[in-house]
């Protein structure tokens, strides 16, 4: 019996953003106590709305404060002015710290008056 598979959004707007800007994302908690929870990061979209940067580089992570590069990084985007629609054809697990969250950095080049749209497309497995 095929299951049905189950799509969170999560999107938003930055305004007047610099180039150290994190943004928690909160998702679903399903299991109180279990130290997160597992999700397929499905596709991912970003789209430079105005500010001074030249280029953006976007991240996401497992924890508060990750390192680029570090463990905890699940998705890095290469720097580039264009406009971003990835939809990944293989997946990519990413877990919740405790609380449900993720950690979106824009990774905008510099200046402090840069404005985007975001949206991540997750499945909850």
């Amino acid at each position: 019996m095929a299951t049905r598979r189950k799509y969170i959004k999560l999107d938003g707007t930055l305004t007047n953003v610099d180039n150290t800007e994190e943004v928690a994302l909160q998702l679903p908690v399903r299991t109180i106590g279990s130290g997160g929870e597992i999700y397929l990061l499905r596709s991912f979209y970003f789209i430079k709305t105005g500010g001074s940067a030249a280029t953006h580089a976007p991240r996401l992570g497992e924890s508060a404060a990750f390192s680029d590069g570090d463990v905890d990084e699940r998705m890095g985007v290469p720097a580039s002015g264009n406009n971003i629609q990835d939809v990944y054809a293989a997946e990519v697990p990413v877990k919740t710290d405790g609380t449900g969250k993720l950690y979106f950095r824009p990774g905008f080049n510099t200046a402090a008056d840069n404005d985007a749209d975001y949206a991540f497309f997750f499945e909850s497995i």
